[in-house]
């Protein structure tokens, strides 16, 4: 990503993974950050609203940009956002096998070790490839979206919340 950015002449690059600074950790590690460029530590949190503003699914994504990687309190509140998305992910899991739709305890076992920002669209994956829907937007339009018989509220960080911790590490929201 790191050389195909500079190759298109990016001098600077941020990148933004779900509640996770794992990108930008492994293109450091691997030393892989081109000559010329600046790789900024990036972060998109999503954030509950605590009232409905005609938001979708009343969700704030909130980008972060320059905060220190090695911050404990920071990894910490990822760590915390990434264990609410396993939780979610699991009980929605759990609501799909109790109306029959099971997408099986392999693929609800590898997501569930993963570190990775699990949500709703690794479900709706699982679920196309258990024949239960036909596509991503089917899975949300018949299951997975508010409303629907497998929805499960997320949980999580509100926006102050979500910028406060960005801001403690020394980062811009």
């Amino acid at each position: 990503l790191a050389r195909t950015a500079a190759g298109c002449g990016v001098t600077i690059l941020a990148l933004t993974d779900h509640d996770t600074l794992a990108g930008y950790r492994e293109i450091v590690a691997a030393g892989a950050v081109p000559a010329g460029m600046t790789l900024l530590p990036g972060v998109e949190i999503n954030a509950l609203m605590p009232h409905d503003l005609g938001l979708w699914e009343s969700e704030l994504h909130i980008l972060g940009f320059g905060m220190d990687p090695g911050d404990d309190a920071f990894e910490a509140a990822l760590v915390a956002q990434r264990r609410q998305r396993r939780i979610r992910f699991d009980h929605t899991v759990d609501r799909l096998r109790e109306l029959g739709l099971g997408i099986g305890a392999q693929v609800a076992t590898l997501a569930r070790d993963s570190d990775d920002a699990l949500g709703r669209p690794t479900v709706a994956r699982a679920l196309i490839a258990a024949g239960h829907a036909t596509s991503v937007e089917d899975a949300f339009h018949r299951l997975l979206g508010h409303g629907c018989p497998a929805y499960v509220p997320r949980l999580g960080f509100g926006p102050v919340e979500a910028i406060q911790a960005i801001r403690a590490a020394g980062g811009l929201a």
